[in-house]
């Protein structure tokens, strides 16, 4: 099944390719299934949304969300966020984290600012890949 739009304000459907916890970030893949988004030299899968309404077993339908605010986030070591920082797409498949990818080949991606220690304004960004110079070498 390919995504659809459950509703007017930026939420999604999909069937988990993956078993998927709450609120962490997923990637639409080809054959149309939710996995985990991953900033990962090699990798590359940029994030669509946040399971932000449950977490969901393989196979079975769920929600993305791409747009409002999720409440219970943390970043990809578990750590409460920083009110008013920017959140990127992790080497962490699935998480979030204050700190832009540096490695070559590495994805860029802003998805959101903290609006509190756990709460998380939802603004995904265009995805880049890191070049080894630094620089970003071209957009996925």
């Amino acid at each position: 099944m390919a995504w659809k739009n459950k509703d007017a304000r930026g939420s999604w459907e999909a069937i988990a390719g993956v078993d998927i916890d709450e609120n962490e970030l997923m990637h639409i893949s080809s054959d149309g299934k939710a996995v985990l988004a991953d900033a990962s030299s090699g990798v590359a899968r940029e994030g669509h949304g946040f399971a932000a309404m449950r977490g969901y077993e393989t196979n079975e339908r769920g929600t993305l969300v791409r747009t409002g605010k999720v409440s219970g986030v943390t970043d990809d070591s578990d750590s409460a966020l920083t009110a008013g920082a920017i959140y990127y797409l992790s080497e962490t498949a699935g998480g979030i984290t204050d700190t832009k990818p540096t490695s070559d080949g590495a994805v860029v991606q802003v998805v959101g600012v903290a609006a509190s220690a756990s709460e998380l304004n939802i603004s995904i960004g265009p995805a880049f890949v890191v070049a080894s110079s630094g620089t970003f070498l071209r957009a996925l």
